[in-house]
């Protein structure tokens, strides 16, 4: 018991401490600010819808360019594909 006390004897001569009188405002200014760098979710929900969009349109796009090429060799002079297996020049 009576080393318990020693050791909590220093906490009776703790003192409060005074807060700074602009940390209140401080405070609420970056409450502010983080409020003005969100993005609302409909913004978000717009942006997603754009870039379904944007990716549909794509694979259409590119789903009916290789229709219209259907040979393999169309398809590697489009896309600039190396079909050789030597992957050292000597």
């Amino acid at each position: 018991m009576k080393s318990e006390n020693k050791m909590l004897d220093p906490l009776k001569h703790i003192k409060k401490v005074e807060p700074n009188s602009d940390l209140f405002s401080k405070i609420e200014n970056r409450i502010r600010e983080e409020k003005r760098n969100k993005v609302s979710s409909s913004k978000l929900m717009a942006a997603s819808v754009i870039l379904i969009v944007l990716l549909a349109s794509n694979a259409f796009v590119i789903k009916k360019t290789l229709k219209s090429n259907n040979s393999t060799a169309d398809l590697t002079e489009t896309f600039n594909i190396n079909v050789s297996n030597q992957l050292y020049n000597e």
